[in-house]
């Protein structure tokens, strides 16, 4: 295992399951949210690109999705990173 660096070590989870990097940015949107997880139950991640032309008409599909679709995290076209779910639950 790699020794932790100063970079590693800014990224830590708060009591909601929202990282606390400056990097990321909060919009939470607790409809995506289903059921619990816990970050060592984690052991992949999957990346796919979405229709929209923006983050934010991403957004507001979430916002008006009936079926609580969503993804725990988005990078918009200009790299800025969302987290839009808590890590604590699965989509």
């Amino acid at each position: 295992m790699p020794e932790p660096t100063a970079q590693m070590e800014t990224k830590k989870v708060d009591a909601e399951g929202m990282l606390t990097n400056v990097r990321v940015i909060k919009k939470r949107y607790s409809g995506i949210e289903h059921g619990t997880l816990t970050l060592e139950g984690i052991n992949a991640i999957v990346i796919h690109q979405t229709d929209s032309s923006t983050a934010n008409s991403t957004f507001s599909s979430y916002k008006d999705s009936p079926r609580g679709i969503g993804a725990h995290f988005l990078i918009s076209e200009t790299g800025v990173v969302y987290q839009t779910a808590s890590v604590e639950f699965i989509k």
